[in-house]
């Protein structure tokens, strides 16, 4: 038997609700941004709840249908306070629509692709018969494989869309669309010249040709772009010289 119309909208406010978390996640990490001045819920392209569900034999013939939710509740301390702050937003959306035909299997991922790995295995283990998460790109890429033979549909919180397509869908903002707000906007109140700040890795490559490609669009020009690691203080130099070349500007 296919879901029900009842259970497609509690897993719609399911995932709308970590969707909210997701934006607003996003939103306090811009600098002096505000709702509706960088990103809004326009720029995120929505994860089809139906297409999944039609991708995934979301049944009810034996007992409530289990949706996994796979969340870095024991990475750093940064992260695990969203994803925490995420499980509780799915179990509040739960709770509100009172739906007891649908459970929620939560896994913790770690953050790693073999934490991932092991949490998927586990989900899919339980009779999970959809995904929620992961959190970051890679641990998307290092799930899709089970769950594409599982013939389960995956619903990501990347923002990567090179991990779309098969199954997977995205629950997030792209770089593009993010960069291309935040450039329009800066540049309708007069700014011409930008920096970046990016990750010194697979995120900042991601970030750093769509930064230049929206510069380029508002016809600005780029005045430095520099790359930090992510470990302990290595924000510090590359900041500092962020800083200097501003000044200069």
């Amino acid at each position: 038997m296919s879901l029900s119309l009842d259970r497609r909208q509690a897993v719609a406010a399911l995932v709308q609700g970590l969707g909210l978390v997701t934006s607003g996640a996003v939103l306090a990490g811009c600098a002096g941004a505000k709702p509706g001045q960088i990103g809004t819920t326009s720029s995120i392209t929505p994860p089809p709840v139906g297409a999944a569900a039609a991708k995934t034999p979301l049944s009810a013939a034996s007992g409530p249908v289990k949706i996994a939710l796979l969340l870095p509740l024991s990475g750093n301390a940064q992260t695990a306070a969203v994803a925490k702050a995420m499980r509780a937003a799915a179990e509040l959306a739960l709770f509100e629509r009172n739906a007891a035909e649908l459970q929620l299997i939560v896994k913790d991922d770690k953050g790693t692709e073999a934490g991932a790995r092991a949490a998927v295995e586990a989900a899919l283990g339980e009779g999970a018969e959809l995904i929620i998460g992961p959190f970051f790109s890679r641990c998307v890429a290092a799930i899709a494989p089970a769950a594409r033979q599982a013939g389960v549909a995956v619903i990501a919180f990347s923002n990567n869309p090179a991990q779309a397509g098969s199954g997977i869908y995205l629950l997030g903002y792209t770089a593009a669309a993010e960069v291309e707000r935040a450039i329009g906007y800066a540049s309708a109140k007069g700014h011409r010249r930008f920096a970046a700040l990016l990750p010194d890795g697979a995120e900042g490559r991601v970030w750093e040709p769509a930064f230049r490609a929206a510069v380029a669009r508002t016809g600005g020009s780029i005045a430095l772009v520099e790359r930090y690691n992510a470990g302990a203080n290595g924000l510090v130099d590359p900041a500092r010289r962020l800083q200097d070349a501003i000044k200069v500007a």
